[in-house]
């Protein structure tokens, strides 16, 4: 049971002001979840660490990305059990992972496309062939059309986890487009096309600037900062995510 502590004593008399310090003092130690209402909610503060299995009466304001979260126990009629973030800078909705395998942070998702597939059913995109000849799009793809976002948080197989399609977030980048695209390191640029990989599953990459306008259709994200001293093929890079595809091209 909850206890009212105080901190204020009042004697045999007292004013407005009394009952203000001894209200505005006070606090109250040893609540728990049997002393509220099933419609009560908590927000619990973390810096590293999730509060632990999601419950509908605890919410999670993350420190360590700055972003509120809600708890997500039910998604079209089935359980699961993760947190989607629902701003201020990002926001998720539910994918299921269709994949034999764990989908990790920052894979580019396209929805499954098979006969009877659930609505919420997604799988790393494939490599879109190479679609750029003289800087103009030979044709559309199909593909694109099924971009649904980025796994916010590695996601199990067979399991409903957090897809990123809108705010800032983390993707798994081919890093050699990043060098290509502008011959340095340096972060001169304040963003940039990011399109889906032409050779890695799950992948974007970095679009070469002559290339312009005609590579927007196909943009699913911003790229922004490049981390320095990068020596490996992959990078989980910081972007600006804005799906479906091609909207990002009107950000300035």
């Amino acid at each position: 049971m909850a206890d009212f502590q105080r901190t204020e004593t009042i004697g045999d008399s007292c004013n407005r002001q009394n009952l203000a310090d001894l209200i505005g003092t006070a606090s109250v130690k040893n609540l728990t979840g049997d002393d509220v209402t099933d419609l009560a909610v908590a927000v619990v503060t973390s810096v590293t660490n999730n509060p632990g299995t999601p419950t509908s009466g605890v919410w999670w304001w993350d420190q360590h990305d700055q972003l509120f979260k809600m708890p997500v126990l039910e998604v079209d009629g089935a359980s699961c059990s993760f947190y989607a973030s629902i701003g201020p800078d990002a926001w998720d909705f539910p994918g299921y992972n269709i994949c034999d395998y764990t989908v990790h942070k920052g894979s580019l998702l396209r929805f499954d496309t098979q006969v009877g597939a659930s609505p919420y059913g997604c799988t790393p995109m494939e490599p879109c062939t190479t679609f750029m000849t003289s800087g103009r799009a030979l044709r559309a793809h199909v593909e694109m059309r099924n971009a649904y976002g980025f796994a916010a948080e590695h996601i199990a197989p067979a399991s409903f986890g957090p897809v990123r399609t809108e705010g800032f977030g983390h993707v798994r980048a081919e890093w050699a487009t990043y060098q290509a695209l502008h011959l340095n390191l340096e972060n001169k640029f304040p963003q940039f096309p990011l399109i889906p990989s032409t050779q890695y599953t799950g992948y974007v990459q970095a679009t070469p600037r002559s290339y312009g306008q005609p590579t927007w259709i196909t943009q699913v994200a911003a790229g922004l900062a490049r981390p320095h001293n990068i020596t490996a093929m992959s990078v989980l890079a910081p972007a600006l995510i804005h799906l479906p595809a091609g909207r990002v091209a009107q950000l300035k």
